[in-house]
């Protein structure tokens, strides 16, 4: 029981801290080079070459990185202004503010009827709802987990916060539908009535099924599993293009173009195992970084400027003007409908 009870708290604090479909930007420098800071205010001629070493995260604002605070806050306004136009309005704002002020029951009271009545948005929305909660334990095993195992107050903070914004749902949807599990429940309805980001993250949780399949088979050197295949890259075009115009839908459509492009089209950069050793560093693709700041443009708690200034020192100027003019094109495309500009049909 004690291990079954540690292990709900573990699920709840990766569930938390990674917000599966719902990421910010990572905190970690991800494409750390080793040029002086005076190289790395300004295109190299060719890129660094072996036997530097590389830089260990932390060393950022170390006087012997050459970068000053006064240069980094001037890169970063200058990407700021460029992305300035890409920013949420007040009326996404207010719609997202509203979104994050409602409980789960909140949510799940506004849009039960719709969902009965065959809505594939409000089955989505139901979904996401449902998932948010999935790991949060029970007050009963909390306080048992509490009583038996020393839990720093952030955690101890964040699972009450959970609990409370959690609280009533289940039981609210016992009553409507008999479900053992109501995310995989909603998301089933949702993905029947053709909903178009029901229909990506279901592919993508099949993916991901798969993957972990043929890793555990792998490592107990089981026969292997068929290779899994992509989801189509149609779907997650559809989801951009149909959520675009919804705030609280686009956020989540760009959750999940993000995890498309990491773990899929990156995949060697989303698993860490992509080494350099000439650059003596790990790497992630530019491409998904972009993704992630789109995604970051269009949420509330993702502080651009602070991102941008906490991995300017690991990464040469142009790398981060390329990507920021990256996310400005991407931005662009998807108005458009240009989907070919993105990579997810054939030009």
């Amino acid at each position: 029981m004690r291990a079954t009870l540690l292990v709900t708290v573990f699920l709840f604090v990766v569930a938390a801290l990674s917000l599966t479909f719902s990421p910010s930007p990572t905190k970690h420098p991800m494409g750390m080079r080793t040029a002086s800071a005076e190289d790395r205010t300004a295109q190299p001629q060719s890129p660094p070459g072996p036997g530097k070493e590389a830089l260990l995260i932390g060393q950022a604002q170390d006087q012997n990185t050459g970068f000053s605070n006064s240069r980094i806050d001037e890169d970063v306004a200058i990407w700021l202004k460029q992305l300035d136009r890409l920013l949420l309005s007040e009326d996404d704002r207010d719609a997202l503010r509203a979104l994050a002020a409602s409980t789960a029951l909140e949510i799940y009271q506004r849009e039960i009827k719709a969902a009965q009545e065959g809505d594939g948005r409000a089955r989505y929305e139901l979904a996401r709802a449902f998932k948010g909660c999935k790991h949060a334990p029970s007050v009963a095993a909390f306080e048992q987990i509490r009583q038996t195992q020393y839990l720093n107050e952030d955690l101890i903070e964040a699972i009450a916060e959970s609990q409370r914004r959690c609280k009533g749902i289940r039981a609210a949807n016992a009553r409507d539908v008999d479900a053992d599990d109501p995310y995989a429940h909603w998301l089933s309805e949702a993905t029947a009535t053709g909903h178009p980001l029901a229909m990506l993250e279901t592919e993508l949780n099949r993916y991901e099924e798969k993957e972990s399949d043929i890793e555990t088979a792998r490592a107990t050197g089981e026969e292997l599993p068929s290779p899994v295949e992509a989801p189509p890259a149609s779907l997650v075009h559809n989801a951009l293009g149909y959520s675009w115009d919804d705030s609280i839908q686009r956020v989540r459509a760009l959750n999940l173009a993000l995890i498309y492009f990491a773990d899929i089209v990156e995949d060697e950069y989303a698993k860490g195992n992509n080494y350099d050793p000439e650059a003596g560093h790990y790497k992630r693709g530019a491409l998904s970084e972009a993704w992630r700041y789109l995604l970051c443009t269009q949420m509330l708690d993702c502080d651009l400027g602070d991102y941008l200034a906490e991995i300017r020192p690991f990464f040469y100027r142009y790398e981060i003007d390329e990507t920021v003019q990256k996310t400005v094109d991407m931005y662009d495309a998807i108005l458009a409908r240009d989907w070919s500009e993105l990579g997810l049909i054939a030009p």
